[in-house]
C-alpha cells in the first residue's frame, strides 16, 4: 500500500469526540437501528472477498471497477477537531481502497478526492457544510455515509462518475465477457462412482440468456464454456426427471458459478450476489428413484406442522397455497401451506427430501434438503440439525419487455440504464432478440432511461415502475404508477416506446390495436407495415442430422409447423445422405421443426428463412441452423406435439375447484378437470391457439386465444408456457365467472374499415381482410361471390403470428356494394359449407351467431342474374319439389319456399339451405353438429361413408361422430375432431395411447409390431409397453 500521512492525537480528544457523537445519536449502534438503508452494488461488478474496511472503486457509467489510481483524503470532521485531527491519504491499488489504517474508527470523517481528476463522488452524501461524510461501524465492520437528516446509507463500494463528457475512458483489459473453457468437472454418485455416459446438462447465461448443452462422458463434464464474470447456471436438463444434484446437504437441479480469465469456475451465491473462493470441481448426482425409497413396514403416519418463513423479508409467508413436494417412504406427495404453515403427514423414522414447487403465483425459492421425523416428533436433517420451519427466499425477477417504435420491434442495439430508485444499483442492458432483459426485486422501484444519446431514437420520458402482485391474476408484474396510462389500462410494463428524431412513424400506436363501436369505421391500421407479410418462398440448404450411434434414419421424421400462419406445412424424412432435405419456407415467417419418433428425442427447433440457398436462421440460438442433434428418447413417450401444461382457474379470486374445462382449437380439442387448488394439467400443442370453455353451462370465460409458446431463451431448453395470444401476457391464471355476467365484449376493424368483428376484447391484435380468388374453389366457379380471409394478427411475436379462434360468439360486419343483394353467407371448409345467419342493410351485411374466426374462408354470395325463378313460370308451386336452374327447391303447402331448415319425406331427411337450395354431395353444419348429404340429397344416417378417401360414420340421427369412441357390431372405433375414423395410426385420449389398425379396429388384448418395435395393448386398447 502507498505511504499514508497521519497525525497523533491524545486519548482525551478521542473521549470527548465520542461523547459528542453519543449526544448527537449518531453512533454506529443507534444508526443501525431503524434508519440504515443498505445500498446495493452494481450488477456488472464481480464481487471479491475483501478484508474489512476495504471498498472497491466503481465507475457508475460502466458498473466496472476503476483500476486507475485515485487518491482520497480522509480527515476528521471540523466539528470534532477541537483537540486535534487525523488525516490520511489513501490511494487505490488495483481498484481497491484500504481504510484499515484509520485508527480512530469511532470518529466522524470527511472525504475528498485529491488532485486533478475526471471523477466525482456519486454515492457519498454531503452535510449542510457541503462536506462529504464517511463513518465506520466497528461492530458490523462496515462503512456508511450520512447527510445528518436521517438519510444514512451503508456503502459497499465508492461509486464515481465522470465530471465531463470526455469519452476517453480508461482502457481496461479486454477480459470481461470473453468466453473461456472452464476446468473439467467430475460427475459422480454419492458413493464416488462415475455416472454413466450421456446424462444431459446445460448451461444458462443469466446476462444474455444463451444456453449450451453438454453430456457426461467417462464420469466428467468437459469443454464447458462461459464468458468471464457472467452469472452462469449449470444443471441437469432433459434428465431432471431421473436425477438431481446434491449440493452440500441440499438438493437441486443446478448450481450457480462465475468463471475467471483463467477458466476457473467458482461457486456464486444467487441471494447474496457474492462469489465463493471454492472451485467447482465435482458434481454429486442422486437418482430420484433412490430418494423415493420404499414404504416402511408397519409404518405409522404422523402429522407435523412447520412454519413457512421468508428469509428475504424476515417474515412468515402469509399467502396460502405455497406448494411443497416431499419424496420418500415409497411415494412422492405434495403439501400446500395455509396461514403461514404447512401440515405434513408422513411416516416416522423414514428418510424424506423436501423442496418447493415453483409457480407463477409466488416467487419463492428453496434449497431442498433431506430430513426425518423422530419418535419424539422432532424434525431433523441428515446432519442432525433441528428443523423448526421451512426457510424460503425470493430470487430476482426477470423483467422482459419489448423495445418498440411505430408498432415495430426496434432491431437496432441500444444500451439502456436501469436504476433502482433509492439505491446505487445500476444495470446497463442492451436489447437483444426483440427483448430488453434485466433483473428486478419484488417490491422495489426502478427507472429506465437510455444510457447514451442515440443518433436515431430517443425516449420521450423515463419509465418508472415497481414490481408488485396484481390483484386480478395474483401474479407479479412490473407496473407503472396509478394514473400513468403509457403502458395501457392494466399499467403492466410491456415495452419501451421510442420515438425518432425525424418524426417518421411517431404517430403510429406503440402496440397497435383499435376498438370502435361504429359498424365499419374508417380507421388507421399499420399491420402491413408492422408485419411485412410475405407470400414469397425461398429454398434452404439441406440440414445435417446427427443421430445416436446405430440409429436407423428410417425411424426419424420431422414435422414442419408454420407459427406465423398457424399450420403444419409438411412431414419430412431424411434423404440418402442422412440430411433433412431442403425446405421451402415463406420469407419473414416463423417455423419450428418437431421430431416425430417413439425412439428418439429432440427439442423443437425454431427458425426463420434467411435467403435463397442459405441455412435457416435459428433466432433462439442466434445462429444458422446447420445441424439437428437427435438423442435417445429416455422418457419413452411418443412425441405427438403436445405438452403438459399446468394452468390455474379462479372465480371471484378463489380457486375454481372440480370443474371441467374444454380447450378448443382448429385441429386439437381436449379437456381436463381442476383440482382442490384450482389447477389442472392438460396436454396442448405448441403454437396452436385454443379457446377455453367450462363444461358447466352456468359458467363462462371471456373469449381469448390461449397459446403454448416455447421459452427456451428463458433458461431451460424446451420449456413451455401458456400466454394470451392477443396481448402476449401470461395465461397461467384464467378467470371464470357466472354466465349471467356475460362476456367482455369489444370490436376490431380492418383497414380501410370494410370489415369489423365483435365478440371479445381483441387487445393488441390487428385485423387484416384478404381477398381470395374464387377460381381456387371449384364449387364457387358459377357463383357471384366475395371470398375473404379474415386474419387476426399478433404483431408482437417473432415475424407476427396468426390467431385462429375455434370457438366463441362473434358478429361480423362487412361493407358490400350497395347495388348487390346478398343471398347467402357461409364458411367454406373444403367440400363442407357452414351457413351463417345474416341480414343486409344497404351496404352493410351483419353476420350473427358466428362461432369461429380466421379458420375458414368467408364467402359472401350475391344474387346472380339468370339464376332467379323464370318469369314465365306462372304456375303456383305448393307442397312439392321444384328443379330450377339445376338446383332442387322445396315448397310447403302454402307455396312458401322452405329455407334454412330440415325436411323429412318417406323416412328420409334433407336439408334446405338459407337460399332454399337442397344440400347434396356436401357437408352440412347445423347447431354445431356435422351431417352429410349424399348425391340425392339424403342425409346419411346409421351408416358408413367415404369422402376423399377417408371413412366417416353417421349415427342414427345423422350426426357425424367426432372426437369420440363408438361401437359398431361389437367393434370399437375412434373418430377424431374432424370426424375422420382413425386408421393405421396412433392417437391419445385422456393421457393414454391407443392404436387404430388399418381397418380402423382398435388394437385390444394383443401385441403389434409397428415400425419394427413390439407394442402391447390391454383389453381396453391402452398401450402398456
Amino acid at each position: 500500500m502507498e505511504e499514508r500521512m497521519k497525525t497523533k492525537k491524545s486519548v482525551f480528544k478521542k473521549f470527548i469526540a465520542m461523547s459528542l457523537l453519543l449526544n448527537l445519536a449518531l453512533t454506529p449502534t443507534v444508526a443501525v437501528i431503524g434508519n440504515t438503508v443498505y445500498a446495493e452494488k452494481s450488477n456488472t461488478y464481480e464481487d471479491e472477498k475483501l478484508p474489512d474496511f476495504c471498498l472497491p472503486a466503481i465507475d457508475k457509467k460502466t458498473g466496472k471497477k476503476i483500476t486507475k489510481e485515485i487518491t482520497l483524503k480522509v480527515k476528521t470532521h471540523p466539528d470534532f477537531a477541537d483537540w486535534g485531527e487525523d488525516e490520511y491519504e489513501i490511494t487505490s491499488v488495483n481498484g481497491i481502497f484500504d481504510f484499515t489504517e484509520v485508527e480512530d474508527k469511532g470518529n466522524l470523517y470527511t472525504i475528498e478526492i485529491v488532485g486533478n481528476t475526471d471523477y466525482q463522488f456519486s454515492n457519498i452524501k454531503k452535510d449542510k457544510k457541503d462536506l462529504y461524510i464517511l463513518k465506520f461501524d466497528e461492530l458490523k465492520k462496515t462503512m456508511r455515509t450520512s447527510n445528518f437528516n436521517g438519510d444514512e446509507v451503508q456503502i459497499n463500494s465508492i461509486i464515481f462518475e465522470k465530471t465531463s463528457n470526455n469519452d476517453e475512458e480508461e482502457k481496461e483489459p479486454e477480459i470481461e465477457n470473453k468466453k473461456v473453457t472452464i476446468q473439467d468437472i467430475d460427475v459422480v454418485f454419492e458413493d464416488g462412482t462415475p455416472v454413466p455416459d450421456g446424462i444431459n446438462f446445460h448451461t444458462f447465461n443469466k446476462e444474455n440468456k444463451d444456453m449450451e448443452d453438454y453430456v457426461t462422458k467417462n464420469g466428467k463434464l468437459k469443454g464447458v464454456e462461459a464468458p468471464v464474470g457472467n452469472r452462469m447456471k449449470l444443471g441437469i436438463s432433459t434428465d431432471k426427471d431421473k436425477y438431481t444434484l446434491k449440493l452440500d446437504n441440499e438438493y437441486g437441479n443446478y448450481i450457480w458459478f462465475k468463471a475467471n480469465k483463467d477458466g476457473i469456475a467458482k461457486y456464486y451465491d444467487e441471494v447474496s450476489g457474492k462469489t465463493s473462493s471454492n472451485e467447482v470441481k465435482k458434481l454429486i448426482v442422486v437418482k430420484k428413484s433412490d430418494l423415493v425409497g420404499t414404504k416402511p413396514e408397519n409404518g405409522k403416519l404422523t402429522k407435523k406442522v412447520l412454519e413457512v418463513f421468508d428469509t428475504t423479508t424476515h417474515k412468515t409467508v402469509t399467502e396460502d397455497n405455497v406448494k411443497f413436494v416431499v419424496t420418500g417412504g415409497g411415494e412422492v406427495k405434495e403439501f400446500v401451506s395455509k396461514n403461514g404453515k404447512v401440515e405434513l403427514e408422513l411416516y416416522k423414522n423414514t428418510d424424506y427430501t423436501i423442496n418447493i414447487v415453483r409457480a407463477l403465483e409466488y416467487t419463492f425459492k428453496m434449497n431442498g434438503f433431506k430430513f426425518r421425523i423422530n419418535d419424539d416428533d422432532s424434525v431433523v436433517t441428515d446432519t442432525k440439525e433441528k428443523v423448526e420451519r421451512l426457510n424460503v427466499y425470493q430470487g430476482s425477477y426477470l423483467v422482459r419487455i419489448y423495445v418498440i417504435h411505430g408498432g415495430k420491434h426496434v432491431t437496432k442495439s441500444i444500451d439502456f440504464k436501469i436504476e433502482e430508485i433509492g439505491s446505487d444499483s445500476v444495470q446497463i442492458k442492451r436489447n437483444e432478440n426483440n427483448f430488453l432483459n434485466f433483473d428486478a426485486s419484488i417490491g422495489k422501484s426502478y427507472k429506465i432511461t437510455m444510457k447514451d444519446k442515440d443518433s436515431e431514437y430517443y425516449l420521450e420520458k423515463s419509465i418508472e415502475f415497481t414490481v408488485v402482485k396484481d390483484p386480478e391474476d395474483g401474479l407479479y408484474w412490473p407496473k407503472v404508477a396509478e394514473g400513468d396510462s403509457s403502458q395501457g389500462k392494466d399499467r403492466k410494463v410491456k415495452a419501451v416506446f421510442l420515438k425518432r428524431y425525424d418524426g417518421v412513424g411517431n404517430d403510429i400506436p406503440g402496440l397497435g390495436g383499435n376498438d370502435s363501436e361504429t359498424p365499419c369505421p374508417s380507421c388507421p391500421d399499420n399491420s402491413n407495415d408492422v408485419c411485412e407479410i410475405s407470400k414469397s418462398k425461398v429454398k434452404t440448404l439441406p440440414i445435417t442430422v446427427k443421430l445416436p450411434e446405430g440409429a436407423d434414419k428410417k425411424d426419424v421424421k420431422f414435422k414442419l409447423f408454420n407459427s406465423s400462419k398457424q399450420r403444419y406445412e409438411g412431414e419430412f424424412s431424411l434423404d440418402e445422405n442422412g440430411q433433412l432435405p431442403s425446405l421451402e419456407l415463406f420469407e419473414k415467417n416463423s417455423y419450428f421443426l418437431q421430431l416425430v419418433s417413439f425412439k428418439y428425442f429432440m427439442h423443437n427447433k425454431h427458425f426463420e428463412a434467411a435467403k435463397e440457398g442459405q441455412f435457416p436462421y435459428a433466432f433462439k440460438d442466434k445462429k444458422e441452423l446447420k445441424e439437428l442433434v437427435v438423442k435417445e428418447n429416455t422418457f419413452k413417450t411418443l412425441n405427438d406435439g403436445t405438452y403438459e401444461m399446468d394452468i390455474k382457474f379462479v372465480k371471484d379470486n378463489r380457486p375454481l375447484v372440480n370443474e371441467e374445462i374444454q380447450f378448443i382449437s382448429e385441429n386439437h380439442t381436449t379437456k381436463a378437470t381442476t383440482d382442490e387448488l384450482g389447477h389442472l394439467k392438460v396436454r396442448l400443442m405448441e403454437d396452436v391457439t385454443y379457446v377455453t370453455k367450462p363444461t358447466n353451462e352456468k359458467l363462462i370465460i371471456d373469449t381469448f386465444p390461449l397459446v403454448v409458446k416455447d421459452k427456451t431463451e428463458w433458461g431451460v431448453p424446451g420449456i413451455k408456457y401458456v400466454f394470451d395470444h392477443s396481448s402476449c401476457g401470461s395465461a397461467e391464471v384464467i378467470k371464470v365467472k357466472d354466465k349471467i355476467l356475460g362476456r367482455t365484449n369489444g370490436s376490431i376493424t380492418c383497414k380501410p374499415g370494410n370489415s369489423t368483428i365483435k365478440g371479445m376484447d381483441f387487445k393488441d391484435l390487428f385485423l387484416i381482410s384478404n381477398h381470395l380468388d374464387k377460381a381456387d374453389y371449384q364449387q364457387l366457379k358459377d357463383k357471384d361471390v366475395m371470398v375473404l380471409d379474415l386474419v387476426l394478427v399478433n404483431t408482437l411475436r417473432q415475424n407476427c403470428e396468426r390467431t385462429k379462434l375455434a370457438y366463441g360468439e362473434f358478429e361480423i360486419l362487412r361493407r358490400v356494394a350497395a347495388n348487390k343483394k346478398v343471398v347467402a353467407v357461409y364458411y367454406l371448409n373444403g367440400d363442407k359449407k357452414e351457413d351463417l345467419k345474416f341480414e343486409q342493410s344497404n351496404d352493410i351485411v351483419k353476420n350473427s351467431d358466428v362461432h369461429s374466426i380466421g379458420i375458414y374462408p368467408l364467402v359472401i354470395e350475391y344474387e346472380k342474374a339468370g339464376l332467379d325463378f323464370p318469369d314465365n313460370n306462372k304456375q303456383e308451386v305448393k307442397n312439392e319439389w321444384k328443379l330450377i336452374n339445376d338446383e332442387w327447391y322445396r315448397f310447403d303447402k302454402d307455396g312458401n319456399m322452405i329455407k334454412d331448415s330440415w325436411f323429412e319425406e318417406n323416412g328420409k331427411w334433407y336439408y334446405l339451405e338459407s337460399n332454399g337450395t337442397m344440400s347434396k354431395n356436401e357437408w352440412v353444419l347445423v347447431d354445431g353438429n356435422w351431417y352429410f348429404a349424399n348425391a340425392s340429397g339424403r342425409i346419411a344416417s346409421n351408416e358408413w361413408f367415404i369422402v376423399n378417401g377417408s371413412w366417416y360414420f353417421a349415427n342414427t340421427s345423422g350426426r357425424i361422430a367426432s372426437n369420440e369412441w363408438f361401437m359398431v357390431n361389437g367393434i370399437w372405433y375412434f373418430a377424431n375432431a374432424s370426424g375422420r375414423i382413425a386408421a393405421n395410426e396412433w392417437f391419445m385420449v385422456d393421457g393414454n395411447w391407443y392404436y387404430a389398425e388399418n381397418d380402423g379396429h382398435i388394437a385390444q388384448s394383443k401385441t403389434l409390431n409397428i415400425n419394427n418395435i413390439n407394442y402391447t395393448f390391454d383389453s381396453n386398447g391402452v398401450l402398456v409397453k
